[in-house]
């Protein structure tokens, strides 16, 4: 029974590490394509 919930709540616990993660994840990207802009 607990492995069958886990397994439900999975795709939900992704989604929501995804969408905490994405805007860091737009930061860094951000600054470093900054820091290839600058480098040329």
């Amino acid at each position: 029974m607990p492995s069958v919930y886990s397994i439900n709540i999975s795709p939900f616990l992704v989604l929501e590490l995804t969408s905490f993660l994405f805007p860091f994840y737009r930061l860094l990207n951000a600054r470093y394509s900054l820091a290839l802009l600058s480098a040329f």
